[in-house]
């Protein structure tokens, strides 16, 4: 992806993933369940930043995927998202400030649950790590990391 300001690099999804010894096959299947300490007991994993990380707290808040970035820019958007994620902060074990990060927690099983990035999950996967991941088809949120261009260069 490209255009006249801006070279789209990387495409990712925003994702959770659990550990399998923990929930099974059977781990949380929409953000809401993430914030379930109930129904899904255990240590859970946040980004430290609010980069992609408030539209999950506001979609386990209810609010449908359709309507976040409306939600967000109104008046008391940002601040319902960070009060959904304070709510979760006594059961965050590990604030991850990298997807290296989030990545190792679960490949050592030190956290039950992470949002993170789904192709970090797929590695420790595929490296024997005991994590399943859920591409959340409706709920999912999905990334684009775009690099501004100066000056914007005509291709």
């Amino acid at each position: 992806m490209y255009t006249d300001h801006c070279v789209g690099t990387d495409v990712f999804s925003t994702v959770i993933a659990w550990n399998t010894k923990t929930y099974g096959e059977k781990g949380p299947q929409t953000w809401a369940d993430f914030w379930d300490v109930k129904k899904f007991p255990g240590k859970r994993s946040y980004r430290k930043g609010v980069a992609g990380m408030l539209e999950p707290a506001l979609m386990a808040d209810g609010v449908p995927p359709n309507k976040v970035y409306e939600v967000l820019s109104a008046p008391g958007g940002i601040e319902r998202a960070i009060k959904k994620i304070k709510e979760l902060k006594p059961h965050i074990a590990v604030w991850w400030a990298s997807g290296a990060q989030h990545a190792q927690l679960m490949k050592d099983g030190e956290v039950d649950m992470v949002i993170g990035w789904n192709g970090r999950f797929d590695a420790v996967a595929k490296d024997g790590g005991k994590v399943a991941l859920l591409l959340i088809k409706l709920y999912g949120i999905l990334n684009v990391l775009l690099f501004q261009r100066e000056p914007p260069i005509k291709l």
